[in-house]
């Protein structure tokens, strides 16, 4: 037993060196904690700058189309139809005069389709209509006089109270006209008794401007009546379920002109950001959305190339451990 050797104890190497990797490797998970939680805090506070900057675009749009609608009414329509009422209640134009002064001024107005001056108790309006438009509606098999006439009964029931009516949107689809009628009220003493002079409004025109509008800044530009249905649209489709119309809706029924954002989420769970306006004019409301995964394609991108980071620089630092 004295001359046996006893056995060399060895070190565990093994489990030291595992142990070893095992630190080195909780260091690293350690120190890409805080370089997690803070990338994740740039992309929070990058997805909340994004969203602001969507919402003042949004805003920014909608101020813009509602802006160009009150003055398509002010300068476009309304201006030149004052004119008309003044000369129209000058006593030094006769009534040949008064008549040439509409046939002329329809031509020089683009919008303007027609021109009505209705006398209380008498029964045949005068009437001018726009030689254009009437043309287009003949080559259509449509009498323009029938349909751009406004009869007194439909006066009585659009003009109640105030001097200036706007509004009656209605659509022509084998035109695909969109009309908008205008009434002011004349002098009683133009006539002896009460009367008014009215136009029928062709939309075309504004139309056209919100599609450049809507090329322009790339995202989608709604218009909607008080029920919901969507202005310029094949149909007037029906829009009264989505929250955004809904907001609109409630804001026209109470006569509220305002303008603001709104994010709200589709049925079918398509999550949104939203603006809207009202215009002063015209009972009807501006529409500018844009899906959330657009606005935050930037936020997005970042979170990507992080994790695929971490994920690397955690592979490279475990592999540079073990070795």
């Amino acid at each position: 037993l004295i001359n046996n050797e006893l056995p060399e104890i060895q070190p565990k190497q093994v489990n030291n060196m595992s142990l070893r990797t095992k630190l080195l490797i909780f260091s690293i998970i350690l120190a890409l904690i805080p370089l997690g939680i803070a990338g994740r805090s740039m992309i929070k506070i990058t997805r909340d700058e994004l969203k602001s900057s969507a919402n003042d675009k949004l805003i920014v749009t909608v101020k813009k189309v509602t802006q160009e609608i009150e003055d398509f009414y002010k300068y476009s329509w309304l201006a030149p139809l004052r004119l008309i009422k003044k000369a129209v209640e000058s006593e030094d134009l006769g009534v040949n005069a008064k008549l040439s002064l509409l046939t002329e001024g329809i031509k020089n107005i683009p919008d303007i389709v027609a021109l009505q001056i209705s006398v209380q108790g008498v029964s045949i309006p005068l009437l001018v209509t726009q030689d254009e438009f009437s043309n287009k509606l003949k080559n259509l098999s449509i009498d323009s006089k029938e349909f751009l006439k406004l009869t007194s009964e439909h006066l009585a029931t659009l003009k109640k109270d105030g001097e200036i009516y706007a509004g009656d949107l209605t659509y022509l689809a084998e035109a695909d006209a969109w009309i908008v009628t205008l009434i002011l009220g004349l002098d009683q003493r133009t006539f002896g008794r009460s009367a008014t002079l009215s136009a029928r409004v062709n939309l075309d025109r504004l139309k056209k401007r919100i599609e450049n509008h809507q090329s322009a800044e790339k995202i989608p530009i709604k218009l909607v009546d008080i029920k919901g249905q969507h202005i310029f649209a094949f149909g007037m489709p029906d829009l009264s379920k989505n929250p955004l119309v809904k907001t609109v809706m409630e804001l026209l029924a109470s006569n509220i002109r305002t303008i603001g954002a709104q994010p709200y989420q589709r049925l079918s769970g398509e999550k949104m950001l939203g603006a809207y306006g009202i215009p002063s004019i015209l009972s009807m409301g501006v529409i500018v959305e844009k899906n959330e995964t657009d606005a935050y394609q930037a936020a997005t991108e970042m979170q990507y190339n992080l994790i695929i980071w971490i994920v690397f620089g955690f592979s490279v630092a475990v592999v540079g451990a073990v070795i």
